[in-house]
């Protein structure tokens, strides 16, 4: 084969590589340019969206909606109605999925509602900005997506591939056709190079072939010799070009084998964290399947446990006055003292079923956290004297502000728990510490950071496996007979710290033992309130209201035995008729919150109307949380929770009455 075939052939298909590289390049440079630019008119795109979302998440907070369901609802449906109309292209949309994976609203209205948390893209979303790749049932689509935290939504800017890389897919045709020709072109023109070259190369081979064979009259010219040595020094100048080069490139092959190395140990490491984070997500997950549990049963506990309480209030008031007249018969009295015990016992059933409802916090006071475990120990000694307790107090542990009848109770149920996890005995330690909340921890317990008074109470009983740790804190879930328990307890102490902006968390190992670690939130210093335990008497008008007719009438024996003159009113259109009427005589208006004809709250504000300087006592089977603290704020004199016995009547009308002397 002639050395000008060789060149050709050896030649031509490089020619064709380097075409064929620069028409993929092209093609390269121009999907990625189109790539961009499409990132960016999504990103201009999903801002639009995001303002939209934040507007009407700001109209709520300056209305005072943001509490409101319906209001909330309302907002999310016109951000929905005006993201729906951005244009994203010919075929693209701005579409929003919730934190479960649910589509919250689509251009297409078949796709609204659907469940997409399965989806590996939707598993790929962070609260953060960023871009992903997304299958429909017409193609992929490129998409812009972002977190709107208030409302828990990913919204998504979409655009389908075919739509963004339209144009350079109609180029790729142009870009083989230009370089078909690109290639036929130079192909010709290498031809005729290479003819140039390689003819005054095969007479100097031809010379030279001569010379081997002996034919020494062949001469070689000056001329062909020297441009045989220039190209001879060009292959070397080229060949240390080369050797050179090859030593850059190994050692930009090890730099980058190190960076490399590098990379993948920081891959492994954040690999890890997600683990971990996967773990709090799961963990969180559990937290809020828990308080949607709790929510859920909370309304019906609490509107239970405000009917019992009047009913407690009917007896508690009718055995007030019994006691009050009976005489000095000791067993009469017996009697009535077993009666208090029995409405003392069911009134604590009604505060476990507000505690785990999440209204069970009363009077607030100062407590000392030490002081109130050594005293929950003690009655639990009296139930539980056979088990052993063993104690590590901080001897300058920050004071609480609490409920410390409902936070004594919630570790008294803590404690019979632990017992109960102990049938073969065992021992019961008790631990009190300061300990301080930062973001991170706050977070994940979803409680404010701050100082925080952390009690543990660990046990050496059978502990819990995963299955029962994810139950333990369900309403009516026990794992005891019928004769041991109502289910409640755990539920209870739940309801109870949270409801003291609290936490509880639990560790547990089969066989090994359980831990509770109770959070609560620690309190400057306030003024402790010396109680007195006898009754006070007075003088003067009080108008009692109520809508039930026996609080009514055993509470207006109770006044009267106390030394008031009582009026009462049925409800609160009639009780703001006799108030009128009797504006100048009445000292002190004791109200019931909750009635069906008028309120507690606007009862109030009618009163207030007529009397700007009204004393009023307000009365609740609920807690002070809520409505009861509203009304509060608006100005009230004092509360008092039902049921309540004669003493604490007598104790909270003359602290009123006299502070406004």
């Amino acid at each position: 084969m002639s050395t000008y075939s060789k060149i050709v052939l050896t030649t031509l298909p490089i020619v064709f590589l380097l075409m064929a590289t620069m028409t993929g390049t092209t093609y390269y440079f121009t999907h990625t340019a189109l790539t961009e630019l499409t990132k960016t008119w999504l990103d201009t795109r999903l801002s639009e969206a995001m303002k939209i979302a934040a507007g009407q998440n700001e109209m709520l907070q300056r209305y005072g909606l943001e509490k409101i369901p319906a209001g909330i609802q309302k907002a999310k449906m016109d951000a929905c109605t005006t993201m729906s109309a951005i244009k994203v292209g010919a075929l693209g949309s701005i579409f929003a999925v919730d934190h479960l994976g649910h589509i919250v609203f689509c251009p297409k209205s078949s796709m609204t509602s659907k469940d997409v948390s399965q989806e590996p893209w939707f598993r790929e979303l962070k609260p953060e900005r960023g871009w992903l790749v997304h299958p429909t049932l017409h193609g992929k689509n490129l998409a812009v997506v972002d977190y709107f935290k208030p409302w828990k939504w990913y919204i998504l800017a979409s655009d389908p591939k075919k739509e963004i890389y339209g144009f350079a897919d109609q180029m790729k045709l142009w870009i083989l056709v230009i370089g078909g020709s690109g290639f036929g072109i130079i192909a010709v023109a290498l031809m005729l190079v290479v003819r140039q070259f390689t003819d005054p190369l095969q007479l100097l081979t031809e010379k030279a072939e001569k010379i081997g064979k002996g034919d020494l009259d062949t001469r070689i010219s000056i001329h062909l010799k020297s441009e045989l040595g220039s190209l001879a020094h060009m292959f070397n100048k080229m060949a240390g070009r080369l050797q050179k080069s090859h030593r850059q490139l190994e050692a930009r092959v090890a730099e980058r084998t190190a960076e490399l190395f590098a990379a993948n140990k920081q891959l492994q490491k954040e690999i890890e964290e997600r683990k971990q984070m996967a773990k709090e997500m799961e963990r969180l997950q559990g937290q809020m399947l828990q308080t949607k549990k709790m929510e859920a049963i909370g309304t019906l506990a609490g509107g239970m446990a405000h009917d019992f309480n009047n009913l407690f209030m009917g007896i508690q008031g009718n055995v007030d006055i019994l006691a009050f007249d009976i005489g000095t018969d000791p067993d009469h009295h017996k009697r009535i003292e077993t009666i208090r015990k029995c409405i003392t016992s069911g009134s604590r059933l009604t505060q476990q079923l507000l505690g785990f409802a999440r209204l069970g916090k009363y009077e607030v006071e100062e407590v000392d956290p030490n002081l109130l475990v050594r005293e929950t120990i003690a009655i639990f000694g009296e139930e539980k004297p056979e088990e052993t307790t063993v104690t590590r107090f901080q001897p300058d542990v920050w004071k609480l502000n609490i409920d410390r009848e409902q936070i004594g109770q919630a570790l008294n149920g803590i404690l019979l728990n632990a017992a109960q996890a102990m049938p073969e005995g065992g021992i019961i330690r008790i631990e009190t510490t300061n300990e301080t909340l930062d973001e991170q921890k706050a977070s994940l317990y979803r409680v404010s950071p701050g100082r925080y008074v952390r009690i543990s109470i660990s046990d050496t009983g059978v502990g819990m496996d995963k299955s029962v740790m994810d139950q333990i804190f369900d309403p009516f879930f026990t794992t005891k007979t019928m004769q041991r328990g109502t289910g409640l307890g755990l539920a209870s102490a739940y309801g109870v710290v949270k409801n003291h902006g609290g936490h509880i968390d639990v560790e547990s190992e089969i066989n090994i033992g359980t831990t509770f670690h109770i959070f609560l939130k620690a309190h400057v210093k306030t003024e402790a309130v010396e109680k007195t335990k006898s009754f006070h008497r007075g003088d003067g008008t009080i108008l009692l209201v109520d809508d039930d007719p026996m609080i009514l009438d055993v509470g207006k024996v109770m006044l009267s035995a106390l030394g008031y003159e009582v009026l009462t009113a049925e409800g609160g259109k009639k009780a703001v008729s006799i108030y009128r009427q009797n504006l100048e005589k009445i000292s002190l208006v004791i109200l019931d919150m909750m009635m069906p004809d008028m309120g507690g709250g606007k009862t109030f504000d009618r009163l207030k109307e007529l009397n700007p300087g009204i004393l009023v006592l307000l009365a609740s089977g609920y807690s002070l949380e809520g409505k009861a603290a509203d009304i509060m704020d608006r100005g009230c004199s004092g509360f008092i929770q039902k049921p309540f016995n004669m003493q604490l009547l007598s104790e909270k009308v003359i602290t009123i009455l006299e502070r406004a002397i």
